[in-house]
């Protein structure tokens, strides 16, 4: 098996060990994993493999990078707040006969105890089974914590896409907010306000960031966000007309001039006001 079929099986198998966990709403975090036989995603092996040879079919290429793409996601958008699963009782191993490279493992929560092998993990999953495990393949193991791992899988992406950039565009998720500052439905404030993009004068992440401090906490930055492209008129009459199209305006003036006013670098919330009284 060579180094891409036996990464394409490992991050595999590691995403199905992560989305078992998500199901389960518990994690293991810690793996103890023997690479006596063969490394955990053997990033220079890899490197050397990419840098030597010229690889025409590029679907194995593709599925290794989606699944790094998935267990990054996994990690830090759906795993990462759920509690550790945990042990009934300590899990201790030490070899007290040698006095001078003594062997120790002493953890409470729960963790997986893996011999790496090409096309497969074989797990040692009961107490006595662990402690064989450690007894005999002590110097061939090493731990990972699963950011380790995900470390180990963002840097694989990294060589992958750096080769071959066609292989791999990951998927931005659609972008939400909430809008608490008014009764207007959310997708109508993004298509309105989407127009500051359109005509150049903020970034998509710039809108979104704005979206999400003005309509959703409604709390002003404390760095104001700067138009990349700062044409006064032309931006005030895009407030404006937000705010004249609104419904139930009356005497919240203010509070609509503020959304331009006390977000943006170079418009005071008076200034606002007073534009706005001129567009009537």
């Amino acid at each position: 098996m060579n180094i891409i079929s036996r990464t394409l099986f490992q991050v595999s198998y590691i995403e199905k060990i992560l989305r078992d966990n998500l199901q389960n709403k518990e994690i293991i975090y810690n793996y103890f994993i023997c690479e006596k036989s063969t490394k955990l995603l053997d990033k220079h092996s890899l490197q050397e493999f990419l840098t030597n040879t010229k690889i025409e079919n590029l679907t194995f290429l593709k599925s290794i990078c989606n699944h790094c793409f998935n267990i990054n996601k996994l990690w830090n958008n759906d795993l990462n707040d759920l509690p550790h699963k945990t042990l009934k009782e300590r899990f201790i191993y030490s070899d007290l006969s040698d006095k001078e490279n003594l062997k120790l493992i002493n953890i409470d929560s729960e963790f997986l105890a893996i011999y790496l092998l090409d096309e497969k993990f074989e797990f040692y999953n009961s107490d006595l089974g662990k402690v064989e495990f450690f007894k005999e393949y002590y110097f061939y193991i090493n731990h990972y914590s699963i950011p380790k791992i995900v470390q180990k899988c963002n840097i694989i992406l990294y060589y992958l896409t750096a080769c071959y950039p066609q292989i791999f565009t990951p998927k931005k998720a659609d972008f939400k907010f909430e809008n608490k500052f008014d009764q207007a439905e959310p997708k109508k404030v993004y298509d309105h306000f989407i127009k500051l993009v359109e005509k150049g004068y903020l970034s998509k992440e710039d809108l979104e960031s704005y979206l999400i401090l003005a309509f959703q906490d409604e709390t002003p930055p404390k760095e104001k966000i700067i138009f990349s492209n700062k044409h006064i008129g032309n931006i005030t009459s895009i407030f404006y007309k937000y705010y004249a199209d609104a419904e139930n305006t009356h005497g919240k003036q203010i509070k609509y001039a503020k959304l331009l006013g006390e977000y943006f670098k170079g418009f005071s919330t008076k200034k606002v006001m007073g534009n706005f009284a001129k567009s009537k």
